[in-house]
C-alpha cells in the first residue's frame, strides 16, 4: 500500500489465469444490485410486443425433419466443441470431484453435445438440476425438451380476463432482468394451447443455455428462425427437380384423336395410362400419342445460392456442410475453418459461463453452504494443431529468422553496428518468446504421441532457433 495525494491506493495484484477465470465464474449477489432500468416489453412479453412472430418449437422440430442441411450443420458445430472432451479444475478437490461426477452422471461430453444441439436448434437449451432424496446435493442433470419446458408465465394487474396462458407475461426479476422460475408444459385439448403442469421450478434449479439473443431478451433465437423461408424455397426447388427427373423416365403423354364419345375416350385413356415410352402403341385411325419431355432448368445454380444462405447463417463452410470439396481448395478451406474455430470459441465461452454459474455454483452452494466461493472451472480441451500446420509454421519462422540474421550481417559489414545490434536484440527477444511458447506447447501435448514426434528433441523449437539460442552464427 502507498499514499498518493493523501488517498490510500492499493497496488494491483498480479493475477494468474486461474484467478482471472475464477473471477469470471463468480456471480454477483442480487442484494448488491441497484435497480436502474426496468426489463423491456420484449423481455417480459416476447417479440409479440413488437408484432413479430416466432416459429413455435413444434414448427422448429418439423423443419429439422424436413431438410438435412440445418441439423447436419448443428451437429458439426456441437461436435467440434465436444469431441475434444472437457476439463474441470479448481482449488477445492472435493468440489472438483463433485462437479465432475454431476457431468459424468449426465452423459459427460455426449450430454453437453446434446444440450448444445438443443440450444442451437430451438434457441433455448434447458437442463434441470436433480438433487438426491435428502436434497443435500445435486446428483445429475435432467434433459428437458424445449417444446414442453419454458420460462414460467404469470398474471399481472394488466392481464386481460380469460387470456390464454401462452399470452401471459414471463415471470421476470425486474432487478436482474432474468427469469424467476420455469415450468413444464403439456398440451390442453380444451384450450388448444400449452398449459403449465406441476409446480413452478425456481431459476436456481435450471441451467438455461442461450447462444443467440438481442438486448435483454430472456429467450434465445433458433437457427431455424433465420432460415425457415430458405428451407421452404429449397424444398420447393428440390421437389420440382425430383419431379423433372421422374418425368424424364415416366413421361406425360399428349394424345390427339378423332374419337368424340366419352365412353371411347375413357377406354383409350385407361389403355394408355400404363404405357412406357418404349412400349409399342397401336391406335385407331386419326389418333396419335407424343411424350412430353421436360426441358432444361437452372436448378443447380439456384440450388447452390440457397444452400449458401444456410451455410452463411450456420457459420460453416459450404464444402464442409455438404461434404463436398470440389469447389474449394485446401488453402481456402483451412482459412475458413480457422474463422469457424474463432466463432466457436465464443460459443465455448457461453457454455463455460452457463455451466459454472448455473450448474457448478448452485450445486456447490447446496452441498458446501451459501458462502462457498471456490467454484470449479470448466473448459473444453484445446484444439490439437495438425502436422501440416506445425511444419508450415516452423518453415516460415526459420525463413524469417535467417533473413533477419542476414540483414544484420549486411548492416554490420556496412559499418552500421548500432542498427545491426538493435536488429539482433529484437531477434533474440522474439526467439526467446517463441522458445518459451514452444516449451509450453510440449507440456500441453505430452499425451499426444503424434505431437511428441513433431517436436525436435522435445524442445518444440526449430533448428534455426536452437542455433541462435546457443549463440552459434548462421550464415547463408
Amino acid at each position: 500500500m502507498e499514499k498518493e495525494n493523501s488517498v490510500m491506493v492499493e497496488q494491483p495484484k498480479n493475477l494468474s489465469n486461474e484467478e482471472i477465470l475464477s473471477i469470471f465464474a463468480e456471480d454477483f449477489k442480487e442484494e448488491d444490485i441497484g435497480k436502474t432500468t426496468q426489463a423491456s416489453a420484449i423481455s417480459v412479453g416476447d417479440v409479440k410486443e413488437i408484432s413479430l412472430h416466432k416459429i413455435s418449437p413444434m414448427e422448429i422440430e418439423r423443419y429439422l425433419w424436413l431438410h438435412p442441411a440445418v441439423p447436419r450443420g448443428i451437429q458439426i458445430k456441437a461436435n467440434r466443441m465436444t469431441a475434444r472432451s472437457y476439463n474441470i479444475d479448481g482449488v477445492n478437490a472435493k468440489a472438483v470431484d463433485y462437479c465432475k461426477k454431476i457431468l459424468e452422471n449426465s452423459g459427460g461430453s455426449t450430454g453437453i453435445n446434446q444440450w448444445i444441439q438443443d440450444t442451437m436448434a430451438f434457441g433455448d437449451g434447458y437442463r434441470t438440476l436433480v438433487p438426491n432424496t435428502d436434497g443435500t446435493e445435486i446428483i445429475k442433470l435432467s434433459d428437458e425438451h424445449p417444446i414442453y419446458f419454458d420460462i414460467n408465465r404469470v398474471e399481472s394487474d394488466k392481464s386481460e380476463k380469460n387470456i390464454k396462458y401462452t399470452d401471459l407475461n414471463y415471470d421476470i426479476n425486474q432487478k436482474t432482468k432474468t427469469p424467476n422460475s420455469y415450468t413444464q408444459l403439456e398440451w390442453s385439448k380444451v384450450t388448444q394451447s400449452y398449459q403449465p403442469t406441476g409446480e413452478p421450478i425456481p431459476a436456481d434449479k435450471v441451467a438455461h443455455l442461450i447462444f443467440d439473443k438481442w438486448g435483454d431478451e430472456v429467450k434465445g433465437i433458433s437457427l431455424i428462425q433465420y432460415v425457415h423461408l430458405t428451407i421452404k424455397y429449397l424444398l420447393n426447388m428440390e421437389e420440382a427437380a425430383a419431379e423433372t427427373i421422374w418425368r424424364n423416365g415416366f413421361t406425360q403423354k399428349k394424345v390427339t384423336t378423332n374419337i368424340r364419345t366419352e365412353k371411347d375416350l375413357r377406354q383409350m385413356a385407361s389403355n394408355l395410362v400404363s404405357l412406357r415410352s418404349r412400349d409399342v402403341v397401336v391406335l385407331p385411325e386419326g389418333s396419335d400419342v407424343n411424350n412430353l419431355v421436360p426441358g432444361t432448368s437452372e436448378f443447380p445454380a439456384y440450388h447452390e445460392v440457397f444452400l449458401e444462405l444456410i451455410a452463411i447463417r450456420l457459420g460453416i463452410p459450404k464444402s464442409l456442410l455438404l461434404m463436398s470439396g470440389t469447389s474449394t481448395n485446401k488453402a481456402t478451406l483451412d482459412s475458413m475453418l480457422k474463422d469457424m474455430r474463432d466463432d466457436l470459441a465464443m460459443d465455448e465461452l457461453t457454455v463455460k459461463q452457463c455451466i459454472e454459474n448455473q450448474i457448478f455454483k448452485p450445486a456447490c452452494q447446496l452441498k458446501f453452504g451459501e458462502d462457498f466461493k471456490d467454484i470449479p472451472l470448466f473448459s473444453f480441451n484445446s484444439v490439437q494443431t495438425d502436422k501440416d500446420t506445425i511444419i508450415e509454421q516452423y518453415k516460415n519462422t526459420s525463413t524469417y529468422t535467417v533473413q533477419l540474421v542476414n540483414a544484420a550481417s549486411v548492416l554490420s559489414s556496412m559499418g552500421r553496428e548500432k542498427e545491426s545490434e538493435k536488429l539482433i536484440e529484437y531477434l533474440m527477444k522474439s526467439i526467446d518468446k517463441d522458445y518459451k511458447l514452444g516449451e509450453k506447447k510440449v507440456v500441453e501435448e505430452k499425451q499426444d504421441d503424434r505431437a511428441k514426434k513433431l517436436q525436435p528433441e522435445n524442445t518444440g523449437v526449430p533448428p534455426a532457433f536452437k542455433e541462435l539460442k546457443t549463440g552459434s552464427n548462421t550464415k547463408d
